[in-house]
């Protein structure tokens, strides 16, 4: 099952989840049962992004708007020259996995790690 799938399954039986800060948190009708719990620590990471690309906050409903329309962003890189500048730089698929690997606490480094939960997101 993946987080998607999870985070259905959960929502069938009348569980909510949502992210405090980094933590995942899941409240319910009782304890989530057995076979979701085991879904949920097999791909922690993954119902994270997942519950917040489900629910997107407004910095990364830009993102998303940005992807779509084909919207460069700004991106400071040191030019040849060693100054710092200011070049227009696609967003990407990575761009948006790296932002909600470091928002849900995971580091930036492991985007493809939620590639697929972003991806889904952006074709919805």
């Amino acid at each position: 099952m993946n987080a998607l799938a999870t985070l259905g399954a959960l929502q069938e039986r009348g569980y909510r989840a949502r992210l405090d800060h980094t933590e995942l948190v899941v409240n319910g009708p009782g304890p989530v049962p057995e076979d979701l719990r085991n879904e949920i620590v097999s791909d922690t990471v993954g119902v994270k992004a997942a519950v917040l690309l489900g629910d997107p906050p407004q910095w990364l409903e830009d993102l998303f708007k940005m992807w779509w329309d084909g919207t460069p962003t700004p991106v400071s890189r040191t030019a040849p020259s060693g100054k710092a500048e200011v070049y227009p730089a696609p967003v990407t698929v990575k761009s948006i996995a790296t932002a909600v690997a470091d928002e849900i606490g995971m580091g930036w480094r492991r985007w493809e790690e939620i590639r697929e939960e972003v991806e889904e997101a952006l074709g919805s």
